[in-house]
């Protein structure tokens, strides 16, 4: 991926064989007693991924399932600048996970799970714990393909791309858009990806209706260089 430098003050730049048992094999006899069965296979991706589905699929139905906002598409890679004010205070997500709001958004943390959700009346934020491993590109991969994808008619994501931030984590993003299932109005967005040094790694999708998303371009990446991930 290509390496690119990103923070507050960036211009806005997507699873054998089966062996029959020889004649009188100790299966065969009288009396064998057959090994107890073999412990359940891991549950698939999918399934871990199950909860951050239903949560992102409720926040976009209640967002956007009932109005349209109006706008022009803009580029994705428009230079924008912040308006300032006093961000919100820190909120720990999970043990060594804390997120910084940014100024004007409200914050709502979903109990009893480690997901955020923060909005500003244009824009959106779905902040949550990465149920499965791997380096922030398998982290994009996974909830493009676990997440995005099931719930939407129409995706197109653009190539994902190595980002810089303060906190020197490694960190990964995409673009996106589509029209996703239940919502009215084509949405467009962001969705990046940090590991922390224990493993840990956080995903933040940030988006708004299609054409409106510029408007919060920044404020999503501002909030996804200043998360600290241990």
């Amino acid at each position: 991926m290509r390496g690119v430098v990103y923070s507050t003050l960036d211009g806005p730049p997507q699873r054998g064989s089966t062996v029959t048992a020889a004649p009188g094999a100790p299966g065969t006899q009288p009396g064998w007693t057959p090994p107890p069965p073999p412990p359940s296979p891991r549950a698939p991706r999918e399934a871990r991924w199950l909860p951050a589905l239903i949560s992102l699929a409720v926040l976009l139905f209640v967002a956007f399932g009932g109005f349209l906002v109006a706008g022009e598409p803009s580029a994705a890679t428009e230079e924008i600048t912040g308006d300032g004010g006093t961000p919100g205070q820190p909120i720990q997500l999970a043990p060594g996970v804390v997120i910084h709001p940014p100024p004007g958004w409200e914050a709502e943390p979903i109990p009893g799970s480690q997901e955020l959700r923060l909005s500003n009346g244009i824009g959106q934020m779905y902040v949550v714990v990465s149920p499965v491993s791997g380096d922030p590109a398998q982290q994009l991969d996974a909830y493009r393909d676990e997440v995005l994808a099931p719930q939407a008619s129409q995706l197109s994501t653009g190539q994902a791309q190595s980002v810089e931030i303060p906190s020197g984590n490694p960190a990964a993003y995409f673009s996106y858009m589509g029209t996703f299932n239940d919502v009215q109005a084509p949405l467009e967005g962001e969705v990046a990806a940090i590991v922390g040094p224990s493993g840990t790694a956080v995903i933040l999708d940030g988006w708004a209706s299609k054409g409106q998303f510029v408007a919060v371009q920044q404020d999503v990446r501002g909030t996804v260089a200043a998360a600290e991930v241990a």
